[in-house]
């Protein structure tokens, strides 16, 4: 869960190593939070605003009390 450049390197040497990586962040936000050279060194890179639906707090209504 990171969208550092600094990460790169690091998910280069574990691809090396034979692991799949998938980096989970966002591009939605302005500026960006994600490095474009992290997001494609990754195997797979899920945008934290596709899930918004499925890990947002659900905050009751004051009708629901």
């Amino acid at each position: 869960f990171s969208g550092d450049g600094g990460f790169r390197r690091l998910v280069e040497a574990m691809q090396r190593r034979g692991v799949r990586v998938t980096v989970v962040s966002t591009v939605a936000s302005r500026p960006t939070t994600t490095s474009d050279d992290l997001r494609r060194q990754a195997d797979a890179f899920i945008d934290l605003a596709d899930l918004r639906l499925e890990i947002a707090r659900r905050v009751p209504s004051a009708r629901q009390g």
